[in-house]
């Protein structure tokens, strides 16, 4: 009989205890990466219709690598940590940190965020 292995995101199922996604930076960043992929692929293509769609994936793959680095500097995604999804707020902690995001994060930060409010 062939036996099949737990999907690789089971353990962060509803009702498990805290796993350590909270503070694992490079699983954050690799799926800000994907997210941040499929953004693209959807505001490649023709139909404007799939493009409300890529600004939601824009908007959640840039808070989840602001995330990352915030958990790469200790912070945990948890309220009062890495939390929430003001990317205006998510930015300013991760400058309080000591590190200089690009001009470009602080120019798009905003004009993503008001499409989401």
């Amino acid at each position: 009989m062939h036996k099949t292995k737990p999907h690789r995101l089971a353990k962060f199922s509803a009702g498990s205890s805290q796993s350590d996604y909270s503070s694992d930076a490079i699983a954050w960043f690799q799926w800000a990466e994907h997210t941040y992929s499929a953004s693209q692929a959807l505001f490649g293509e023709e139909n404007p219709f799939l493009w409300i769609g890529a600004a939601v994936l824009g908007h959640q793959s840039l808070e989840m690598f602001l995330k990352a680095i915030l958990i790469g500097t200790g912070h945990r995604a948890v309220p009062g940590g890495a939390w929430g999804h003001d990317l205006l707020m998510l930015a300013k902690k991760v400058e309080k940190s000591g590190i200089q995001l690009p001009n470009r994060v602080g120019r798009t930060a905003p004009c993503i965020q008001r499409l989401f409010q």
